[in-house]
């Protein structure tokens, strides 16, 4: 139905693409950041991702500068011949005073966070198929681009310190999070935002048939990919395959530099102050389920 798009996102829609039909409007699984719609403009069958928040507007742009960037990257270099997961292919960036559309060419596949529901039976393939892309994302290059420099936590994180809504614990828990991780080395590109909820299989399950949603993307090091797919299992309930084992598989690196990637403390550090900057992009009225989420992190038993 095309009274799911907005009228300010179909008039930026009609005036990029003129004369071309604008149906088959239709919502999304996930979808949870932005409002996502599946679209079709002439014959093409797009996604169109629609913010009207500064920072959601602002991570538009930046998954933007990913995708194109990414674009650029044909094979991975320190594995000759390996190729990333299929990523979208941004058809348009446009905006005008209040609305950002990002409109990428629609993947076929069906979409990981279905896999949940079938229990370890069914998510074990996907995750060991993203341990296996992730590390790929890891041997690229860290980007020369100021919208993908990375320290996005650090940023936002603060922000949301002096929240009334903060109890002390969690006050505490944010500050050393946020501290923990400043400073850390920015070797490598991280997608931001890695987990079941951002991929698509493949129709024969053999691989991946998308790797979806670059908003967070920027450098970093591999533990801040790591550390939010674990915890998003751990919040699922299957922290019994949160250590991720397969990723060193695939990683490249040495065990001496995995092991310390996968340092338990660091783990929880970057975790924690993505919540805080998932907080402090939103306004205080809108952080209550996220304040919830983080009290269940800091008192949750540990994943060992």
């Amino acid at each position: 139905m095309t009274t799911l798009l907005p009228p300010a996102a179909r008039a930026l829609l009609k005036t990029a693409f003129p004369g071309q039909p604008i149906y088959a409007v239709a919502a999304t699984v996930g979808g949870f950041s932005n409002l996502t719609l599946a679209l079709t403009i002439g014959t093409a069958r797009c996604v169109a991702k629609i913010a009207t928040r500064p920072t959601k507007r602002e991570d538009l742009h930046r998954e933007a500068a990913a995708l194109t960037w990414l674009a650029a990257q044909a094979t991975i270099p320190a594995l000759p011949g390996q190729h990333l997961a299929p990523i979208p292919t941004l058809r348009a960036l446009l905006d005008d005073e209040t609305t950002t559309v990002e409109l990428l060419d629609a993947l076929p596949g069906v979409p990981g966070i279905t896999r949940y529901d079938g229990g370890l039976r069914t998510l074990s393939l996907p995750l060991l198929q993203l341990c296996k892309h992730l590390a790929g994302v890891h041997m690229l290059p860290v980007p020369s681009i100021p919208a993908l420099t990375g320290g996005i936590e650090l940023l936002r994180g603060s922000l949301v310190l002096d929240d009334p809504q903060l109890d002390d614990d969690l006050r505490r828990a944010f500050s050393s999070a946020l501290e923990h991780i400043g400073g850390r080395p920015q070797i490598c590109f991280t997608h931001g935002d890695p987990g079941l909820h951002n991929i698509l299989v493949a129709s024969d399950e053999q691989d991946l048939s998308g790797l979806l949603d670059w908003e967070w993307a920027g450098a970093g090091e591999p533990a801040r990919d790591l550390a939010w797919l674990r915890w998003t299992l751990h919040w699922r309930g299957f922290g019994a395959v949160a250590d991720l084992g397969t990723y060193r598989v695939y990683s490249g690196k040495t065990r001496a530099y995995i092991d310390g990637q996968f340092d338990p403390v660091l783990l929880d550090a970057y975790a924690l102050a993505r919540i805080a900057a998932i907080l402090g992009g939103l306004e205080p009225h809108e952080r209550g389920e996220w304040i919830r989420r983080a009290r269940w992190t800091i008192t949750a038993p540990r994943i060992p």
